[in-house]
């Protein structure tokens, strides 16, 4: 099964996808403005293990 985590790229997100990526899961972390340092700050070179999508939660048809 697949994750998302919204707002994955945040503080909050990316420490949630640290533990999930630890737990072994697969994830998506969707954000309207990516920050990809924080995700290769947060999860070092487990960040190529989390799929990054730039999008907002409004936008239904993307979320799909």
């Amino acid at each position: 099964m697949t994750i998302l985590i919204t707002g994955g790229t945040g503080f909050i997100g990316s420490h949630t996808l640290r533990q999930l990526v630890a737990d072994g899961e697969t994830l998506v972390a969707y954000d309207l403005m990516p920050d990809y340092n924080m995700i290769q700050a947060v999860l070092g070179e487990d960040a190529s293990k989390v799929a990054v999508v730039q999008g907002d939660i409004l936008d239904l048809p993307l979320m799909v």
